[in-house]
């Protein structure tokens, strides 16, 4: 497996370079795909579509281009973006959306960090600190090692909910606040967009294109994200009557 990045990669001859190194069965994972500049993306795609790449030798009248064949290889790209990453990028490939982790997954997965680590926890403390990492499981881990070095200090090591609460108000987070109201914000005008086009205008459920809203598949609540993969279309009636079934 190769791995970049869509934002290390700013010239073509860069992107010629890697994929004339690939072998076949090769997977080229580029994290932020959606970061690609036209010029590198103009050197992919056929790579991708033919397995072919395109070179030309020269400059001026005396240019010339060769074509190189490629080995079979694969492409794998994430992005939280996706209304961002290009049509024809798109077409080529299969979109696999990911919904984000629930406060209870989260919560679990702190679990088993820390006991990975030697770090005493216990399961409310874990779920503390999952209600104040937005998801992030990069913040989350640098927030576990805040809140063990609180423990030692002012508690007898071991996290548990009072001692999770204290730490990050230390940090200054504010924790009067219930967990919707400090996460929620304004799904973005570019995610509105996207969601309308990808639902076609139409409630996912019954197709109906009167009193629309957009809804959060894991709500906001539950750890819930404003991006395109956790949005969809629902029309009032499956709207209220999904709110229920969640109540």
């Amino acid at each position: 497996m190769k791995v970049m990045t869509g934002s290390a990669v700013t010239r073509a001859g860069e992107m010629a370079q890697i994929l004339t190194n690939l072998y076949a069965g090769d997977v080229l994972f580029i994290d932020e795909i959606n970061r690609l500049n036209r010029a590198v993306q103009e050197v992919m795609l056929p790579a991708m579509e033919n397995f072919v790449l395109d070179i030309v030798i020269g400059k001026g009248s005396s240019a010339r281009s060769i074509q190189l064949k490629l080995p079979h290889f694969t492409v794998i790209g994430t992005t939280s973006k996706l209304s961002q990453v290009n049509e024809q990028l798109i077409a080529q490939t299969y979109v696999c959306d990911f919904v984000p982790y629930d406060i209870k997954a989260i919560g679990k997965i702190i679990l088993s960090f820390a006991n990975q680590q030697g770090i005493p926890i216990d399961e409310s403390g874990a779920n503390i600190i999952a209600e104040h990492g937005n998801g992030n499981l990069s913040q989350i881990s640098n927030l576990i090692d805040k809140v063990r070095k609180y423990s030692d200090v002012r508690a007898d090591g071991t996290i548990t909910a009072k001692v999770a609460k204290d730490a990050i108000k230390a940090f200054g987070l504010n924790l009067s606040a219930p967990l919707e109201e400090r996460e929620r914000q304004p799904i973005p005008d570019s995610v509105k967009m996207f969601v309308w086009r990808r639902d076609n205008g139409r409630c996912v459920v019954c197709g109906s294109q009167e009193k629309l809203e957009y809804d959060h598949i894991i709500p906001v609540s539950m750890g819930g994200s404003n991006t395109e993969r956790n949005i969809q279309l629902l029309c009032e009636k499956h709207n209220r009557s999904k709110g229920a079934n969640l109540a």
